[in-house]
């Protein structure tokens, strides 16, 4: 937050110099990547390697979803793509009302997998 001559708060304005859009998507991201930091009490670059984890795997599971629910994918495939176990992509598909559908070979590649 900026804090205004006034002693007011609000949002630090972003420089008209910013020409690029680029350069404004740069100090937008600096000031969201700023506050999460501050909001979660960790360092900003803490807090980024936070976002780019939960981003990445949030981003795996909705495409994996997504897969799945074209019937482009296996339910193996679906949790493997989403960096699930079976029983997680099973409990995934049920809490999205997926129907799971899975072949007997997938399950024995399960079980050979957990010995």
């Amino acid at each position: 937050m900026h804090q205004w001559e006034n002693g007011q708060t609000g949002e630090k304005p972003i420089p008209k110099s910013y020409q690029s859009s680029n350069q404004l998507k740069d100090v937008i991201a600096e000031r969201e990547i700023s506050e999460l930091a501050e909001l979660l009490g960790m360092s900003k670059d803490e807090a980024l390697r936070r976002a780019l984890e939960e981003g990445i795997r949030e981003s795996r599971l909705k495409k994996s979803i997504e897969l799945y629910a074209a019937d482009r994918v296996s339910v193996k495939q679906a949790a493997r793509i989403a960096g699930l176990s079976l029983a997680e992509w099973f409990e995934v598909a049920r809490k999205k009302g997926l129907l799971v559908q899975i072949e007997p070979d997938e399950i024995e590649d399960e079980v050979k997998a957990l010995e």
